[in-house]
């Protein structure tokens, strides 16, 4: 049975630690009918055996929570949070409308949240992390992927962590938070930082090698046409993934024109 409105129980640190660490299998259990519902079952259990005190009232509100959830699996998050903070709330209002309520706001969450994590994380923060590991890589060698794992997972792992304690604390308020300055500042960031640090790889990559031979020029050139028409095409396409291709380009013809010497 439930519990009554006058005694709702709360999920302790240990249950959200425990719902963070479940949170990266969300993706496991992918499939193509229900996308992340089975992963976001999975991460919300220990959730839902705080809440429910009998094994029949666990079952009922898993197979709930079953049913179709797709978003950005770092933003998930929020989603899991504030679920079970709404879930709480129906526990305590006894209505099997409440109830209803807590899966279509877990329903409405999916796109703002999906849109919100493929801009900022896909869309910027990565390739801009992918930047710097190339520009560590030049500089230190095997230093670069550790400088590009230690960086993204500083975003990925905040995000995780405080989506899940923000938004079970602070219920749908965690909307504030997400149409903040850091959210707003992030793609900004990611896109101006991006394109500098690519500026100083091919200043250092200069260097190294002395001035740009014939065939690195051309290359350059090329490059530059190529990512002109992939960012006038291509909605998704970004400029620090073109700077990539560009640098890439440029260091094998210059490699393979180097070494043929």
């Amino acid at each position: 049975m439930c519990p009554e409105s006058g005694n709702r129980p709360r999920l302790r640190r240990l249950d959200l630690l425990r719902i963070f660490l479940r949170s990266f299998l969300i993706q496991a259990s992918w499939n193509y009918q229900g996308m992340l519902n089975l992963g976001f079952l999975f991460a919300i259990m220990p959730g839902l055996d705080r809440l429910y005190d009998e094994r029949k009232d666990r079952v009922k509100a898993a197979i709930r929570h079953a049913g179709f959830f797709n978003t950005h699996p770092y933003m998930a998050s929020y989603a899991l949070g504030a679920t079970l903070a709404a879930e709480e709330e129906a526990i305590g209002k006894g209505d099997e409308k409440a109830f209803e309520e807590v899966i279509r706001l877990k329903r409405s969450l999916c796109g703002p949240l999906g849109s919100l994590g493929d801009h900022i994380v896909w869309g910027r923060w990565r390739p801009m992390c992918a930047v710097i590991g190339v520009f560590g890589a030049a500089l230190w060698g095997g230093w670069g992927p550790l400088i590009f794992l230690v960086l993204y997972n500083t975003l990925h792992l905040g995000i995780r962590y405080r989506g899940i304690r923000v938004s079970y604390r602070d219920r749908l308020n965690f909307i504030d938070e997400l149409s903040g300055p850091v959210y707003r500042m992030l793609p900004v960031i990611g896109e101006r930082a991006g394109s500098f640090i690519m500026g100083g790889l091919v200043v250092t990559f200069v260097g190294f090698y002395g001035s740009f031979t014939l065939p690195t020029r051309l290359a350059f050139l090329a490059g530059l046409l190529v990512t002109s028409y992939l960012l006038r095409t291509i909605k998704r396409f970004q400029a620090s993934h073109g700077a990539l291709f560009v640098v890439w380009l440029s260091v094998t013809l210059f490699g393979a024109s180097h070494w043929s010497r």
